[in-house]
């Protein structure tokens, strides 16, 4: 028998395997040649360590420690306004007023006569008087209280009324008028209070001047009282100005935590701002869109659950970002440096934990955050095979 001999192939097996790795090679490189929109978990982290990362944010993974320095976040407060002033007495005439002061007299009247009234004259050019078998009443109505303070009062003079009740005032004018008049009762009636009142403009349905009474009237009552907000209280902003500083909270939390309900001063400024808020999504999820945040509270759980989550085909699970600028006092609760425009932070979430999942309860949404799904690294290999599928299917 002949001994056996190489057939001619098999310097062709020989060769498979090196041919084998080019054709990988050239595959590699096309599939990084490939369009891609979204970068990956290990792009993502290799630009926080290079110069691509120029404004310096910082990847953060998403742990109970990190939850809980995001919750210590001082919120939204009302109440730093009270040390800028308290309620003073509503009832006090200030700059501004209009005042209606009657005057009753018996007998001798110098404001008026009644019918049938004897007027009497004094022969060395004092008041003039006239008697009256009764009691008169002499109404001035629209007396303004000047910027000083003052108002003039008939055979009284210029009076201080500013600071003072009407009461007050009113008894100071008696006093001017018993050396003139026989018994006189002063009632004076504040008729239009303009020092004691707010401003409330914005997006309510009766905007103006509202005037502050005795009941000391808080924030929330005074909204009321302007009709109340035209847009849903999820998205109105409440704004207060005090003197030279301003504060402002949704409307939604000062309703739901009445420690903010801040009882108003004479000069407060009250805005309501309707401004919806919103979250946007990019990488690989459903699709790219900007989510509105139509309730009050969303956790990034219902965050990921509205983009509609990673795509099964493209995304990477365990490189879910949360992007945000935090503050100075949560940047300094994770160790990281303190910019003064806040700090950039990606909060890293690995689904693929299932611990992680009860964090994302944990974690409130806030208006301009973003989530970013980072694509898998098959992503493009699958992309390859699709354009190769589409060229060869005609065939």
């Amino acid at each position: 028998m002949m001994p056996s001999r190489p057939g001619p192939n098999l310097p062709l097996r020989r060769r498979m395997p090196s041919r084998v790795l080019l054709l990988c090679t050239a595959l590699l490189q096309a599939c990084s040649a490939l369009p891609t929109s979204t970068p990956q978990e290990r792009q993502v982290f290799e630009a926080e360590r290079t110069a691509a990362n120029s404004i310096g944010f910082h990847i953060v993974d998403l742990q109970p420690e990190t939850v809980a320095a995001i919750n210590m976040a001082p919120p939204e407060t009302l109440r730093a306004l009270d040390a800028l002033g308290r309620p003073r007495r509503m009832d006090a005439i200030g700059v501004g007023d209009m005042l209606s002061i009657a005057v009753f007299e018996v007998g001798t009247s110098l404001f008026g006569a009644a019918s049938g009234g004897e007027t009497q004259g004094d022969s060395g050019g004092g008041v003039a008087s006239v008697i009256t078998p009764g009691a008169a009443r002499h109404t001035i109505p629209g007396l303004q209280v000047d910027a000083s303070g003052n108002i003039t009062f008939p055979y009284v003079g210029r009076v201080r009324a500013a600071g003072r009740t009407p009461g007050e005032l009113a008894r100071v004018i008696e006093g001017g008028l018993k050396s003139k008049s026989t018994d006189p009762q002063v009632v004076v009636t504040l008729a239009t209070n303009l020092s004691s009142t707010v401003i409330v403009s914005g997006d309510v349905e009766k905007p103006g001047r509202v005037p502050l009474t005795l009941g000391h009237e808080r924030l929330l009552d005074i909204i009321a009282v302007a009709g109340g907000p035209k847009k849903p209280d999820y998205d109105t902003f409440v704004q207060v100005t005090r003197r030279n500083a301003t504060s402002r909270i949704l409307l939604q939390t000062l309703v739901q935590q009445p420690q903010q309900d801040i009882m108003l001063v004479p000069g407060d400024r009250v805005q309501l701002i309707y401004k919806p808020r919103s979250f946007t999504a990019f990488g690989a999820t459903q699709k790219v869109e900007q989510i509105p945040l139509s309730t009050g509270a969303v956790t990034l759980a219902e965050g990921i659950a509205r983009t509609g989550g990673p795509a099964n085909d493209r995304a990477d699970a365990n490189a879910v970002f949360l992007v945000r600028y935090e503050g100075p006092d949560v940047a300094r609760r994770l160790g990281l440096e303190v910019q003064p425009a806040g700090t950039p932070v990606m909060y890293r979430v690995d689904l693929m934990n299932p611990t992680n999942y009860f964090l994302t309860t944990k974690v409130a949404m806030r208006d301009q955050d973003v989530l970013l799904i980072a694509s898998a690294r098959t992503d493009q290999i699958y992309k390859l095979f699709g354009l190769v599928s589409q060229f060869f299917l005609p065939l």
